[in-house]
């Protein structure tokens, strides 16, 4: 079945509208009849104009409501989507987003400037740097939060050792995984990754995408010290704040493991 759903995917296009040959590849806008405008890389979508919410929103917010006291977040990748629901806490204070694909920010500011306008908040600081250069020059001990933004199989241990350093005794992180409907072993392999790098507690959120292979998301929350990681219920439902998927009930829904995880063998032992 999970090949099946792979092999069967496709979005119908109506045009292109740009692309772009970059250091990281090729970026391209498409115009589509279901999710409006795309971009992708090498043919991976990093933006959808219609459903692009779902994602941002869950890379955010559950986080920064589990989180006793988030003030410092850093997000390591494209920022575009998820800086903008994570100002939204009045309570973080500094947001230290590290990217060096310019072009691919470029082309997500001028396509999709409707759906997440520019934000010139000061509690925003830009690295144009690669993160392995970004990474041996931060200190220790530095951040609440950090989120990772692109998903990956595997990972990369030195990288996953230096953002245990970086964090806060209390800290977080959030790491998308690939598609657990269609390669569920991979999240088992994230788990054991975070664990072997130093982070106590791994809880996994599911929520869906419908643009997304699948239809079908999981993100890694890790904790760096182990302890009861729980919603801050009163702090959610007191939001000053709109969003359109992201709730109480669906933060808790997104911490249920469907069934077709828990049927996979080894997994989550």
């Amino acid at each position: 079945m999970p090949k099946q759903l792979l092999k069967n995917f496709a979005i119908e296009i109506q045009e292109k509208l740009d692309e772009k040959e970059t250091p990281q590849g090729k970026i391209a806008v498409y115009q589509t009849v279901p999710f409006g405008k795309i971009l992708s890389l090498n043919g991976k979508i990093i933006m959808s104009e219609h459903d692009g919410f779902f994602y941002h929103e869950m890379l955010a917010h559950p986080a920064l409501f589990t989180h006793a006291y988030p003030e410092t977040v850093a997000i390591i990748g494209s920022s575009f989507g998820t800086c903008q629901e994570v100002i939204k806490h009045s309570a973080i204070s500094t947001i230290d987003c590290i990217d060096n694909q310019i072009t691919l920010q470029k082309m997500l500011r001028h396509y999709f400037a409707e759906v997440y306008p520019e934000t010139k908040d000061t509690r925003i600081q830009s690295y144009d740097l690669d993160t392995n250069q970004w990474l041996s020059q931060c200190e220790s001990d530095r951040f609440d939060l950090i989120i990772q933004t692109s998903s990956t199989e595997t990972a990369v241990h030195e990288d996953l050792c230096h953002y245990f350093r970086i964090l806060k005794c209390d800290g977080l992180i959030v790491q998308p995984c690939v598609a657990s409907l269609l390669q569920p072993q991979s999240l088992k392999l994230w788990q054991q990754s975070l664990q072997n790098a130093g982070f106590a507690h791994c809880q996994f959120l599911s929520f869906p995408q419908p643009s997304y292979p699948g239809g079908w998301r999981t993100v890694a929350l890790a904790a760096k010290r182990p302890g009861i990681y729980r919603m801050r219920e009163k702090r959610i439902y007191n939001r000053t704040f709109a969003t359109r998927y992201y709730n109480f009930d669906v933060h808790k829904a997104a911490m249920a493991l469907p069934e077709f995880m828990r049927e996979e063998p080894d997994l989550f032992q």
